[in-house]
């Protein structure tokens, strides 16, 4: 078997690293599938799974935070959406719907300034973008205040 030269030790070395939080990645998962299916008993996995729906739900949330204007008057909300799931969804109208809690606020003071507290559906197209989600909210807002204009919009996900 021939040697390894002292260039291609030094280019592995280099590249090895230029990409050291790619291979702690490869590593870690690749640790954490062999623990799964070769070292963990049935309450380890359980307890993994458990860890792994919640790491789920969270990265299925958006969080949309809206400053909007009628009639003169400035509100603003925060809406938190989640991805459809068997857990969320209700079949309504022909299409999956989830049900998205939108309380309007026309001041800082949650417990004086609370102008509306609504509920309305959405679809997963709803909230595939910011468009989309503008579009939603506009739609939905215009049943409750006149000419309604989207001042500030912003996603957290």
């Amino acid at each position: 078997m021939p040697k390894t030269s002292k260039a291609q030790l030094k280019a592995v070395q280099k590249y090895d690293a230029e990409h050291r939080a790619e291979k702690q990645y490869r590593n870690r998962k690749s640790a954490a599938a062999t623990f799964v299916r070769k070292y963990g008993t049935y309450a380890d996995i359980k307890d993994l799974q458990s860890i792994i729906e919640d790491r789920l739900q969270e990265e299925n949330t958006m969080i949309a935070n809206i400053e909007f204007t009628s009639e003169g008057t400035a509100y603003q909300t925060t809406i938190q959406f989640e991805q459809l799931n068997d857990n969320n969804t209700n079949y309504i109208g022909g299409r999956y719907v989830a049900t998205a809690a939108v309380d309007i606020f026309s001041g800082p003071d949650i417990d004086k300034d609370m102008d509306a507290s609504l509920e309305w559906y959405y679809t997963d197209e709803d909230i595939a973008d910011a468009e989309h989600v503008k579009a939603w909210f506009l739609e939905n807002l215009k049943h409750e205040y006149q000419e309604p204009e989207i001042n500030g919009f912003e996603i957290e996900e």
